[in-house]
């Protein structure tokens, strides 16, 4: 979580709503992010739109894995997709 915060401070913050709740959110590359942690795990949540949404999250994700591998290198990291349609977070898919 620490490294993820330290990244995270030195991009744009600001607020939106997911799941009709006003997260806290930071801006990277075209992507908006946000992070849960859950039962000793962190969830990091990228949301993109647009004509270049796929290239920013393909971007974003590996400038961010390339910073948890580098200061963490036996960390596992799995990605998860998202419907592009949902209602809600809870719809995935692994």
């Amino acid at each position: 979580e620490e490294t993820l915060i330290q990244w995270l401070n030195d991009q744009e913050k600001g607020t939106t709503t997911v799941d009709y709740k006003n997260i806290t959110c930071w801006y990277y590359g075209g992507v908006w992010l946000h992070y849960l942690i859950n039962n000793d795990a962190l969830s990091l949540y990228m949301h993109s739109s647009g004509e270049d949404a796929f290239d920013s999250i393909h971007f974003c994700a590996r400038e961010i894995a390339r910073i948890f591998y580098k200061n963490h290198p036996g960390i596992n990291i799995r990605w998860i997709g998202h419907p592009h349609k949902r209602n809600n977070l809870r719809q995935t898919s692994i």
